[in-house]
Protein backbone atom coordinates (compact mmCIF):
# COMPACT_ATOMS: atom_id res chain seq x y z
CA UNK A 1 0.00 0.00 0.00
CA UNK A 2 1.12 3.51 -0.79
CA UNK A 3 1.66 5.98 1.67
CA UNK A 4 3.28 9.32 3.06
CA UNK A 5 6.62 8.84 4.81
CA UNK A 6 6.25 8.73 8.92
CA UNK A 7 7.35 12.25 9.35
CA UNK A 8 4.82 13.18 7.39
CA UNK A 9 1.78 11.10 8.41
CA UNK A 10 2.58 11.87 11.77
CA UNK A 11 1.87 15.87 11.17
CA UNK A 12 -0.63 14.84 9.60
CA UNK A 13 -2.26 13.34 12.24
CA UNK A 14 -0.55 15.12 15.02
CA UNK A 15 -2.44 18.41 13.58
CA UNK A 16 -5.30 16.72 12.29
CA UNK A 17 -5.27 18.01 9.07
CA UNK A 18 -5.83 14.46 7.48
CA UNK A 19 -7.00 10.82 8.59
CA UNK A 20 -5.14 7.80 7.79
CA UNK A 21 -8.50 6.64 6.09
CA UNK A 22 -8.14 10.00 4.32
CA UNK A 23 -4.36 9.27 2.87
CA UNK A 24 -5.37 5.69 2.10
CA UNK A 25 -8.11 7.32 -0.02
CA UNK A 26 -5.74 9.26 -2.12
CA UNK A 27 -2.86 6.33 -2.86
CA UNK A 28 -4.22 5.38 -6.12
CA UNK A 29 -4.08 9.07 -6.90
CA UNK A 30 -1.08 9.38 -5.60
CA UNK A 31 -0.38 6.53 -7.90
CA UNK A 32 -1.59 8.26 -11.17
CA UNK A 33 0.54 11.26 -10.64
CA UNK A 34 3.92 9.97 -9.76
CA UNK A 35 3.60 6.72 -12.34
CA UNK A 36 6.90 4.49 -11.81
CA UNK A 37 8.87 7.18 -9.99
CA UNK A 38 8.96 6.93 -6.18
CA UNK A 39 5.87 8.75 -4.17
CA UNK A 40 7.86 11.99 -2.83
CA UNK A 41 6.03 13.58 0.49
CA UNK A 42 5.65 16.51 -1.95
CA UNK A 43 3.22 14.09 -4.34
CA UNK A 44 1.11 13.68 -1.72
CA UNK A 45 1.46 17.30 -0.69
CA UNK A 46 -0.09 18.17 -3.85
CA UNK A 47 -3.35 15.92 -3.87
CA UNK A 48 -3.86 17.10 -0.50
CA UNK A 49 -3.72 20.71 -1.10
CA UNK A 50 -6.00 20.25 -4.95
CA UNK A 51 -8.42 18.12 -2.69
CA UNK A 52 -8.50 21.06 0.17
CA UNK A 53 -7.36 19.72 2.95
CA UNK A 54 -4.04 22.07 3.33
CA UNK A 55 -3.57 25.61 1.88
CA UNK A 56 0.12 25.48 -0.13
CA UNK A 57 1.56 27.54 3.17
CA UNK A 58 0.64 24.54 4.96
CA UNK A 59 1.94 22.17 2.64
CA UNK A 60 5.13 24.27 2.87
CA UNK A 61 5.27 23.83 6.85
CA UNK A 62 5.01 20.86 6.94
CA UNK A 63 8.31 20.08 4.62
CA UNK A 64 9.82 22.60 7.19
CA UNK A 65 11.63 21.33 10.14
CA UNK A 66 9.56 22.06 12.53
CA UNK A 67 5.67 21.69 11.10
CA UNK A 68 3.77 21.77 14.25
CA UNK A 69 4.65 25.60 14.61
CA UNK A 70 1.46 25.19 12.87
CA UNK A 71 -0.36 24.39 16.33
CA UNK A 72 -0.94 27.64 18.22
CA UNK A 73 -2.64 26.91 21.29
CA UNK A 74 -6.20 25.86 20.14
CA UNK A 75 -5.98 26.96 16.49
CA UNK A 76 -3.98 25.76 13.17
CA UNK A 77 -2.25 27.77 11.50
CA UNK A 78 -3.79 27.96 7.46
CA UNK A 79 -2.09 31.18 5.81
CA UNK A 80 0.22 34.40 7.09
CA UNK A 81 -2.03 37.50 6.88
CA UNK A 82 1.01 39.74 7.60
CA UNK A 83 4.24 40.07 9.43
CA UNK A 84 2.93 38.53 12.43
CA UNK A 85 -0.85 37.54 11.62
CA UNK A 86 -2.15 34.40 10.78
CA UNK A 87 -5.56 33.22 9.82
CA UNK A 88 -5.73 30.25 11.45
CA UNK A 89 -8.91 27.80 12.10
CA UNK A 90 -10.28 25.83 14.91
CA UNK A 91 -9.28 21.85 15.11
CA UNK A 92 -12.42 20.96 13.58
CA UNK A 93 -12.29 23.42 11.12
CA UNK A 94 -15.69 24.93 11.70
CA UNK A 95 -14.35 28.59 13.12
CA UNK A 96 -11.49 30.74 10.89
CA UNK A 97 -10.00 33.83 12.94
CA UNK A 98 -6.85 35.92 12.94
CA UNK A 99 -4.54 35.28 15.09
CA UNK A 100 -2.08 38.32 15.52
CA UNK A 101 1.10 37.40 17.38
CA UNK A 102 2.57 39.58 20.42
CA UNK A 103 6.38 39.24 19.95
CA UNK A 104 9.44 41.43 20.94
CA UNK A 105 13.18 40.57 21.53
CA UNK A 106 12.67 42.57 24.58
CA UNK A 107 10.77 40.31 26.88
CA UNK A 108 9.75 43.21 29.08
CA UNK A 109 8.24 44.70 26.74
CA UNK A 110 6.56 41.44 25.73
CA UNK A 111 5.11 41.29 28.77
CA UNK A 112 4.03 44.44 29.05
CA UNK A 113 2.74 44.27 25.11
CA UNK A 114 0.82 41.17 26.79
CA UNK A 115 -0.93 42.70 30.02
CA UNK A 116 -2.09 45.60 27.57
CA UNK A 117 -3.87 42.86 24.93
CA UNK A 118 -5.54 41.05 27.98
CA UNK A 119 -7.01 44.46 29.19
CA UNK A 120 -7.66 45.02 25.70
CA UNK A 121 -9.50 41.51 25.27
CA UNK A 122 -11.35 42.32 28.56
CA UNK A 123 -12.61 45.30 28.07
CA UNK A 124 -13.88 44.54 24.67
CA UNK A 125 -16.23 41.55 26.03
CA UNK A 126 -17.58 43.81 28.19
CA UNK A 127 -18.19 46.13 25.98
CA UNK A 128 -19.36 43.57 23.92
CA UNK A 129 -23.26 43.19 24.01
CA UNK A 130 -23.73 47.26 23.87
CA UNK A 131 -22.65 47.53 20.38
CA UNK A 132 -23.35 45.86 17.21
CA UNK A 133 -22.64 42.74 15.59
CA UNK A 134 -21.24 44.36 12.78
CA UNK A 135 -17.93 45.53 14.90
CA UNK A 136 -15.13 43.71 15.06
CA UNK A 137 -13.50 43.38 18.69
CA UNK A 138 -10.65 41.00 19.09
CA UNK A 139 -12.39 37.76 21.21
CA UNK A 140 -9.77 36.58 23.33
CA UNK A 141 -5.89 36.41 24.32
CA UNK A 142 -4.09 33.40 24.44
CA UNK A 143 -0.65 33.68 26.56
CA UNK A 144 1.98 31.39 24.26
CA UNK A 145 3.03 27.99 25.24
CA UNK A 146 6.25 29.32 25.62
CA UNK A 147 5.57 32.22 27.58
CA UNK A 148 7.25 34.80 25.43
CA UNK A 149 4.14 36.80 24.26
CA UNK A 150 1.13 35.61 23.46
CA UNK A 151 -2.08 35.83 20.95
CA UNK A 152 -4.68 37.68 20.16
CA UNK A 153 -7.71 36.26 18.13
CA UNK A 154 -9.86 38.10 16.36
CA UNK A 155 -12.92 37.04 13.94
CA UNK A 156 -11.82 36.43 10.57
CA UNK A 157 -13.88 38.79 7.91
CA UNK A 158 -13.64 37.51 4.57
CA UNK A 159 -12.83 39.63 1.78
CA UNK A 160 -10.52 40.64 -0.77
CA UNK A 161 -7.01 41.28 0.33
CA UNK A 162 -5.09 44.37 -0.39
CA UNK A 163 -3.18 43.26 -3.31
CA UNK A 164 -5.89 42.10 -4.79
CA UNK A 165 -7.66 45.31 -4.61
CA UNK A 166 -4.38 47.20 -6.20
CA UNK A 167 -4.33 44.59 -9.00
CA UNK A 168 -8.09 44.90 -9.63
CA UNK A 169 -7.90 49.18 -10.13
CA UNK A 170 -8.94 48.65 -13.51
CA UNK A 171 -12.39 47.22 -12.60
CA UNK A 172 -12.96 49.40 -9.08
CA UNK A 173 -14.24 52.83 -9.18
CA UNK A 174 -10.83 55.42 -9.20
CA UNK A 175 -12.19 57.24 -5.89
CA UNK A 176 -11.99 53.53 -4.77
CA UNK A 177 -8.46 52.90 -5.35
CA UNK A 178 -7.67 56.52 -4.99
CA UNK A 179 -8.57 55.92 -1.13
CA UNK A 180 -6.42 53.08 -0.67
CA UNK A 181 -3.68 54.30 -2.30
CA UNK A 182 -3.78 57.47 0.46
CA UNK A 183 -4.50 55.12 3.17
CA UNK A 184 -1.53 53.32 2.21
CA UNK A 185 0.69 56.36 1.89
CA UNK A 186 -0.06 57.53 5.85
Amino acid sequence: MLTPSDNLSNALTELQLCTAQQLGSFGPEVRRLTGDLPAFDSCWLDVLVAHRLLTPWQADCLQSDDPLLMRQTAYRLREPLGQRTWQAETFDRRGLVVLSQIADPDQQVVQQLAARALSIVTEANGVRKFIPSTVCLPREYLPDETGDGGWIVSPYIPGWRLDELLIRGGRLPWQVVAEIGGELLR
